[in-house]
C-alpha cells in the first residue's frame, strides 16, 4: 500500500542517498555496504573515518574541502565564496555553509575551532575519494535507456569529460544546486580551453564534454 510520507522524511532519505548510505529505487529503500560497514564499525574512530568518506561523497562538499584544505581552515566569508566561486544560489548559500561546517566537524575533518584536523586531512589525501559510480553505489550509475519517464519519475544527469565523471540523481529542487555547480565548472573549462584554440578549430574528442539526462 502506498502511503504519504512527510517532507522531513523525504529530506532525510534524500540526504542518506547523497551520502551513500541508502539507495532509493522506485520507492524501495535499501541500505548500502557503506552503511553496513558504518553500523558494524569496531570503534568510534572507524565510524568517523566512514563518516568522512560519506561527507566527501557529496560533490559540492568535496570541492569545497579540496579548495581550502591546504589553507588549514575555512574562510569566514565562505558563504560569499560559495556564491562567487561555486555558483551556489544566494538564498541557500548560508544554509549550505552551515551544513558543511556541521558535517565536517561531525566527521572529524574540522575541529571545534574551525581548523582542519591535519591527521584526518592527510589520511583522506591517501584515500580515493568515494564517487557515485563505485561498486558500492552501482545503483546510481546512469545507463541510458530509450524510455521517456522512469518508473519513479526520478531525474539523473551524467556529466563526463576531462576531469569529470559524475552521475547526479535529482529528487528535489536543492539537488539542482549541485548540477548548476558542475555545469559552471564545465563552462569554466570550456572558456579556458577556448583561449588556447583558434576560434574556428573544432574541439577534439578528448576534450568533448558529454551530458545525458534521464527523466
Amino acid at each position: 500500500m502506498k502511503r504519504k510520507v512527510s517532507g522531513a522524511f523525504t529530506a532525510l532519505v534524500s540526504a542518506a542517498v547523497k551520502y551513500g548510505f541508502v539507495t532509493n529505487k522506485s520507492g524501495q529503500l535499501a541500505v548500502t555496504e557503506q552503511f553496513n560497514r558504518y553500523r558494524l564499525a569496531y570503534d568510534e574512530e572507524e565510524k568517523r573515518k566512514l563518516l568522512r568518506q560519506a561527507f566527501l561523497n557529496v560533490p559540492l562538499f568535496s570541492q569545497v574541502f579540496t579548495r581550502f584544505q591546504q589553507n588549514g581552515e575555512l574562510p569566514d566569508i565562505l558563504t560569499k565564496v560559495l556564491i562567487r566561486e561555486f555558483d551556489v544560489n544566494e538564498n541557500l548559500a548560508s544554509a549550505i555553509h552551515q551544513h558543511f561546517i556541521a558535517g565536517a566537524t561531525e566527521s572529524g575533518l574540522l575541529s571545534e575551532d574551525g581548523k582542519f584536523v591535519e591527521s584526518n586531512v592527510a589520511e583522506r589525501d591517501g584515500e580515493q575519494t568515494p564517487v557515485h559510480d563505485e561498486s558500492d553505489h552501482q545503483e546510481h550509475v546512469h545507463q541510458p535507456i530509450a524510455t521517456s519517464v522512469a518508473a519513479d519519475s526520478e531525474f539523473s544527469i551524467t556529466i563526463t569529460g576531462p576531469g569529470l565523471n559524475s552521475t547526479l540523481v535529482i529528487r528535489e529542487p536543492e539537488d539542482l544546486l549541485i548540477v548548476d555547480a558542475m555545469l559552471k565548472k564545465v563552462e569554466r573549462k570550456l572558456e579556458a580551453a577556448g583561449t588556447q584554440r583558434h576560434p574556428h578549430q573544432a574541439i577534439s574528442s578528448d576534450d568533448q564534454v558529454q551530458t545525458e539526462a534521464n527523466y
